[in-house]
């Protein structure tokens, strides 16, 4: 083999995992993450320049939903261990899918609201799951790579979906927006389906062994979720802050919303 050939194969060795599940998992994870870039880089815009609801508004949805999600990571853990991650992190990824459709028709703000924290819950709900499947796909050092691999084709993903939301901030019509919106339930429900093709991965408890709190119990593990929390918080400003300054206070094209969300992605 040439040396450009074993250059060839070494780069794709380590850019596609080894492994049925892996592949298909990464396949999931880049399809999910390349609608969240669509999504993300244009929500506030839409909602308060073309729909009409006021940026503090859109902050407090999103902020509260944020809150409700994190609530049901415990509840969402111990479904994982008595029935198996993988079914129901495809039926949250789908009916995540169908509340983005619903998102379309939403031009008052209770709506809006409930939406949004039932995307939230959704959307945490799948991303435990995909947790827990890491946690059995590997041990010690090759979970953490397996982790590490699925933020980077996270990143790429993100990063992908901000460079086709461009093209909607630069059109901007209403039109626009609410086919980009389509193009993320659809993404959303493809990457529900992929990741249905993983292998069973059978339940660790009992379903009907008592619920454990014992995790709440761990003063170091409540203090980190706590600061992951607050730390958390920095999404609102990137989603809904940093938009609203580039479109409302700059004369920059609307387009730099996307390219400032990628480059936040990458950096």
């Amino acid at each position: 083999m040439s040396r450009l050939g074993m250059w060839v194969a070494e780069i794709k060795s380590q850019a596609i995992p080894q492994g049925h599940a892996r592949r298909i998992m990464s396949l999931s994870t880049l399809i999910n993450t390349f609608g969240n870039g669509l999504f993300m880089t244009v929500e506030v815009i839409y909602f308060t320049l073309i729909v009409g609801l006021s940026p503090a508004k859109v902050a407090l949805a999103l902020s509260i939903a944020g809150g409700v999600s994190l609530s049901f990571s415990v509840p969402a853990g111990h479904i994982s261990d008595r029935f198996g991650p993988r079914d129901i992190a495809s039926l949250a990824m789908v009916l995540e899918g169908a509340l983005m459709f619903v998102l379309l028709s939403v031009h008052t703000y209770i709506p809006f609201l409930l939406v949004n924290i039932g995307m939230g819950i959704l959307g945490n709900i799948s991303q435990t799951m995909r947790m827990a499947t890491i946690a059995k796909l590997g041990e010690g050092e090759e979970r953490v790579a397996i982790r590490a691999y699925q933020r980077a084709v996270t990143n790429f993903g993100i990063s992908l979906g901000t460079v086709f939301a461009g093209i909607a901030l630069a059109i901007n019509t209403p039109i626009a927006y609410q086919l980009l919106l389509a193009g993320d339930a659809v993404t959303f429900i493809l990457a529900g389906y992929v990741f249905r093709k993983m292998p069973f991965m059978q339940p660790t408890v009992e379903r009907g062994e008592p619920i454990s709190f014992q995790a709440l119990r761990d003063k170091r593990f409540l203090g980190a979720t706590a600061l992951n929390a607050i730390n958390s918080l920095h999404f609102v400003l990137q989603s809904v802050a940093i938009p609203l300054w580039v479109v409302r206070e700059t004369t920059a094209p609307r387009w730099w919303v996307s390219v400032i969300m990628m480059v936040n992605t990458v950096a």
